[in-house]
């Protein structure tokens, strides 16, 4: 599709299907491997959450084309260090063109 934006990193989201019985989310299992850029090179973005709380950005995660995500899913990737991380999405993205076409689906977390 769009090649001007290298995906050199591989993201895995992490479905969540529903509540268990204390109202916290389950994992179905689904996990599916995308390729995906990673930046790094955003410093600590503050934004307000859902429920008026300030919540930190550590890097943003640059997805092709409209990728299925949502809030209650975990994105898991290995960081420079070698680490691996496994965190929710603060900020789902949608960035489109001049058509109404999703090119990228950014994911803050």
């Amino acid at each position: 599709m769009m090649g001007f934006i290298p995906m050199n990193n591989l993201v895995t989201i992490i479905s969540n299907s529903g509540l268990d019985e204390w109202g916290e989310h389950t994992s179905n299992g689904t996990e599916i491997e995308y390729k995906a850029r990673i930046d790094y090179s955003i410093r600590n973005q503050v934004i307000s959450g859902a429920k008026g709380n300030e919540i930190v950005i550590s890097a943003k995660v640059i997805l092709q084309g409209l990728v299925n995500v949502s809030y209650s899913d975990t994105v898991k990737f290995t960081d420079r260090l070698g680490n691996i991380r496994a965190l929710k999405p603060l900020n789902i993205i949608l960035r489109e063109d001049l058509g109404g076409n999703v090119l990228f689906t950014v994911l803050e977390v």
